[in-house]
């Protein structure tokens, strides 16, 4: 299910949303070498990478339902903050719906908000705004 899922995802993002092919990286481990979190590695379903600045723009998680996103799962993202050292990185949960698509839902704030499919940024606008993030 997550791997079809994640195809469907990514193929929207590079068919409708201009994103580079290459700006995907799957099933990525991010060991802390800082000590800042309770676990010694994080685990990411999907990371969308700045290609030209090598930076994390955004971290994707797959679930079958918005129903399987778990406190953990919210605690977690947290802990991503901490061992990348970015206040600003984007994160997603992109669950299954009933009639074979997929939702996005955007955490902040320990927050989930629904974000359409036609609102979701292009890879431009979404390095821009993090770019203009860090410059507040």
């Amino acid at each position: 299910m997550e791997t079809t899922l994640r195809k469907k995802f990514t193929e929207h993002l590079i068919k409708n949303k201009e994103y580079p092919a290459n700006s995907f990286l799957t099933d990525v481990h991010i060991v802390d070498n800082t000590g800042k979190n309770s676990v010694n590695k994080i685990f990411s379903d999907l990371a969308i990478l700045d290609i030209v600045n090598n930076n994390y723009l955004a971290l994707v998680e797959f679930k079958d339902s918005i129903s399987k996103v778990t406190e953990n799962d919210i605690f977690l993202h947290g802990q991503y903050l901490k061992v990348i050292n970015d206040p600003f990185l984007n994160f997603y949960f992109v669950t299954s719906t009933t009639n074979n698509e997929f939702e996005i839902h955007s955490l902040n704030n320990g927050k989930l908000t629904n974000v359409d499919k036609d609102d979701f940024p292009d890879y431009e606008t979404l390095k821009s705004k993090i770019l203009a993030d860090k410059q507040k």
